[in-house]
């Protein structure tokens, strides 16, 4: 049995930002940015904002993409839904430049085969790639703002390009205390009828 919250309703602790994120919806959605310290609940909560734009009905898919980048494959591991795509752009190391200007390219070259707006692309441990390819990204941003949303996932803010950072709404994800831990096991086996 699964302790972790699927539905925004669902959270106990970021329970306040878990609410907020309901304002969104098929039709309305900004490029959010979450950050905060490594088990602070980020992916957690982005994983809740997903399932909230599509009605619980995410079906994800790992996939592999390979991509020739200077006479070189590069396969890319992504994962996908109907309703979105994931990568881990750090572990391309300098190829993440060309996995932004290419590959999300191409992503965004789909048509949309569900009722959303926009296609959703995540992207985590943003604050890990390099300099180049946060610039690719605000321009990519710039160029698909009626086509495509962006949500970043990261420790450190201050390493992301300012610029690109003015493109993004701020969800700042605290890290919890060991009452808040504490609780949160408390009231999610007395929710689930378990002994502590």
């Amino acid at each position: 049995m699964s302790f972790i919250p699927n539905k925004l309703d669902d959270f106990i602790y970021n329970h306040n930002i878990a609410q907020k994120l309901k304002i969104y919806n098929v039709n309305y959605l900004e490029n959010l940015i979450f950050y905060g310290q490594n088990n602070a609940g980020k992916r957690t909560l982005i994983s809740g904002l997903l399932n909230h734009l599509s009605n619980n009905n995410i079906k994800r898919i790992l996939r592999t993409h390979t991509l020739k980048i200077n006479n070189s494959k590069v396969d890319i591991n992504f994962v996908e839904s109907a309703y979105h795509f994931e990568i881990n752009l750090y572990e391309y190391g300098h190829y993440d430049k060309h996995i932004i200007c290419e590959f999300v390219k191409y992503i965004l070259s789909f048509k949309n085969i569900n009722n959303l707006t926009y296609k959703i692309i995540v992207l985590h441990y943003f604050d890990k790639v390099s300099h180049v390819a946060q610039l690719a990204l605000r321009r990519i941003i710039e160029k698909s703002a009626s086509s495509g949303r962006f949500i970043l996932c990261c420790e450190n803010i201050n390493r992301i390009d300012k610029p690109l950072l003015s493109r993004f709404i701020y969800i700042r994800v605290p890290k919890p205390k060991i009452q808040h831990m504490k609780n949160y096991i408390e009231i999610t086996l007395k929710k689930h009828k378990k002994n502590y």
